[in-house]
């Protein structure tokens, strides 16, 4: 099988999709850095009743 037969289906083109969407999510992402927020009590102090 020749690599243009190989690549030329259905499923190598969903694949080459999911990896570029999954390329710019994870560059954006990288770029925005996200934080978890800064937590301004003492989650041991909470009761839950």
């Amino acid at each position: 099988m020749q690599p243009a037969e190989a690549t030329n289906h259905r499923r190598a083109a969903k694949a080459n999709r999911n990896l570029l969407i999954t390329r710019i999510v994870l560059n954006t992402l990288k770029e925005m850095n996200p934080q978890y927020p800064h937590v301004s009590f003492d989650p041991l102090e909470v009761e839950i009743k």
